[in-house]
């Protein structure tokens, strides 16, 4: 295939790095601040899916499929873009370790976000057979924490020399999200329970919803713009609970949002699930949350 054939060739011109440090692939920027937290300076990390891009439909450039050639991890989100290039990854590169970031996390099926916050947390590897798997898990602070011990085990595996260091970061790290965690419940904790619920055009906030509490309505359906029937609907659900935002992401068209912005008089506001600011992106999400349900 082309997209190997371009690996190898990068792979053959790349000077050997005289660093000893691990390079790990991640799929989507937040999960670089997890690698970066735990491995400090002993990890190199290369990010697939750039800014603006949508996990949902990237494809890796030649360059990209070249670092994966040459990496030791890769962080699997265990989701559509995982199902199609994973197998990929291996072929170009049999040795490279794949971290399931997902396992033994109870995942949200896409479709079903709407039921979020009544879910418990008992263990559950497999989405829904109604809907394929969210894989937007970092957006849960202690789903992150949770991950981040995976990354600290992988490294350690690979690096022991550097066992120690990377407990040490990962702890850290770890404090760090429960007072990110303790600052979001503060911040929504004063919403009264009949206004908890808010409005996305694509469901990315499931997770987050289902922390603390909260319930998203989503417009798209099933990854699609809504068909005029259900925008309607949607209008008359957004009309019940009150809301006055809608929160779009900027890596997806707002076309169908600004629809049911204008029918019920709405606001349209930014919330950016692949903010590379993991932590202090999930405390913006609140505040702008809170705010818009006060």
């Amino acid at each position: 295939m082309v997209w190997r054939y371009f690996a190898t060739l990068l792979v053959c011109l790349m000077p050997l790095s005289a660093s000893a440090a691990l390079s790990v692939v991640v799929p989507v920027a937040p999960l670089a601040e997890i690698v970066q937290a735990v491995g400090g300076s002993h990890v190199s990390i290369t990010i697939l899916v750039p800014p603006g891009a949508s996990l949902h439909t990237y494809e890796p450039k030649p360059m990209q499929m070249a670092a994966v050639a040459q990496a030791r991890i890769y962080c699997s989100l265990g989701d559509v873009f995982d199902a199609v290039w994973v197998p990929r990854f291996r072929s170009a590169n049999p040795q490279m370790a794949v971290l399931e970031l997902w396992s033994g996390i109870e995942r949200i099926p896409m479709t079903a976000h709407h039921d979020d916050h009544a879910e418990d947390h008992d263990h559950h590897d497999d989405a829904h057979p109604g809907g394929m798997p969210d894989p937007h898990i970092w957006l849960d602070p202690m789903l992150v924490a949770r991950m981040s011990e995976k990354v600290r085990d992988a490294l350690s595996t690979l690096d022991p020399e550097h066992a120690g260091e990377f407990r040490h970061n990962q702890h850290a790290y770890q404090q760090r999200l429960i007072q990110v965690d303790a600052s979001i419940r503060t911040l929504l904790a004063p919403i009264p329970e009949d206004r908890r619920a808010f409005l996305v055009f694509h469901p990315a906030w499931g997770y987050f919803a289902r922390a603390y509490g909260l319930r998203q309505i989503p417009i798209e359906v099933h990854g699609k713009e809504p068909s005029p029937r259900q925008l309607a609907a949607t209008v008359r659900t957004a009309r019940a609970t009150g809301a006055q935002v809608i929160f779009v992401q900027p890596q997806i068209s707002t076309k169908a949002a600004q629809s049911v912005a204008r029918e019920i008089g709405a606001t349209i506001a930014t919330l950016d699930p692949l903010a590379p600011d993991l932590s202090a992106n999930l405390e913006r999400a609140a505040r702008a949350i809170a705010e818009a349900l006060h």
